[in-house]
């Protein structure tokens, strides 16, 4: 029997602009994106605008490299005017699509909020603690939850990401957590903002100079970020009302603030952060909080990148690293959480 013939590779669309002009667009992509993509058309830079190498003066060529390192940076320039347009139309594409994201979002929350979606008095009731084993199985987020977190993460109802610009996800972001009415706190939301800065356009990177977390209305009694200390004998009745300790917790580390420039927080030891960061030994404050801001970031785009678009993955631990491929003999970290699974 003959093999089937094999189907040519598909080629994108070539789009007219404006008479004269083209642009490669995928066929799929809806009209109002190939309008939006035309209008951040790439400029147009005439032919004569830069001296090439044959229309050099040759005195000046052989006599000066201060105007031949004139001309490329001229050159480089409008290198970099065409990478902005291409920026620019990127974005434009991917608010469209991420408009077209949204309803499969909507419809994954009103899967887990079942009949209880206006109640708000529960996680997501239709499956327990999803967004609970999630985090705890994201690999970069275990870390940073510890065992008194549990229980209050049992009502967290939903996670969500917004751009501080709609139309430039690269100026940073926020992450909404929705909490259901709960023992723990008063807050229906917590949020965290990422605020991020181009740091030089020449090497694509970009540094984040503003994390805001929120402040956590706790109820009596009940801060998990705070352990109670029993009072050593002796003491008096008001010196062991007084016995509270702060403790790590994803409730304070999380959902603090860090500004460049700032001091460390107040419960952070400086040589216990600089080994879990591995900085140098003459590492100071500054570099500290840029560390702690940087480890920061990487959780907060680990939500926002993987964990948010792919929830139900990391809750049944599909999307988790395969730990087989550590080293045998070495010293494990702390295992992922036992996988909870729904009914049928």
């Amino acid at each position: 029997m003959a093999s089937a013939e094999p189907q040519a590779a598909s080629v994108p669309a070539i789009v007219a602009k404006e008479p004269g002009e083209v642009s490669c667009v995928p066929a799929d992509v809806p009209v109002e994106v190939r309008i939006a993509v035309s209008e951040c058309a790439a400029p147009d830079f005439p032919t004569e605008t830069f001296a090439s190498a044959s229309s050099v003066p040759a005195k000046k060529a052989l006599g000066s490299q201060a105007y031949v390192v004139e001309e490329l940076e001229r050159l480089d320039n409008a290198y970099l005017e065409l990478q902005r347009a291409l920026e620019k139309a990127v974005q434009v594409v991917r608010h469209e699509f991420n408009d077209r994201l949204e309803p499969l979002l909507d419809e994954r929350r009103k899967m887990l909020f079942g009949s209880d979606a206006d109640n708000g008095s529960a996680g997501a009731p239709t499956v327990d603690e999803f967004w609970s084993l999630a985090l705890q199985n994201h690999p970069e987020l275990t870390e940073i939850i510890e065992e008194w977190d549990l229980p209050v993460l049992k009502y967290l109802r939903d996670i969500s990401s917004h751009d501080l610009d709609p139309l430039d996800n690269r100026n940073g972001f926020q992450l909404r957590f929705h909490f259901g009415e709960n023992p723990f706190f008063t807050n229906d939301v917590l949020l965290k903002t990422y605020h991020v800065h181009e740091e030089s356009p020449y090497t694509s990177d970009f540094r984040v100079r503003l994390i805001e977390g929120c402040d956590i209305n706790w109820k009596k009694g009940k801060n998990v970020t705070i352990e109670k200390v029993k009072p050593e004998r002796g003491k008096s009745r008001r010196s062991a009302k007084q016995a509270n300790e702060d403790r790590p917790s994803l409730f304070r580390n999380f959902f603090r603030t860090l500004k460049e420039g700032s001091p460390l927080p107040r419960d952070m030891d400086p040589q216990e952060l600089a080994m879990e960061l591995g900085a140098d030994d003459d590492a100071n404050e500054d570099d500290l909080v840029a560390g702690l801001m940087s480890a920061d970031y990487v959780c907060g785009s680990a939500i926002r990148h993987q964990v948010i678009p792919h929830a139900v993955r990391w809750y049944t631990g599909e999307a988790a690293p395969d730990d087989s491929d550590s080293e045998s003999g070495s010293e494990s970290g702390p295992s992922l959480p036992a996988i909870a699974t729904a009914a049928p």
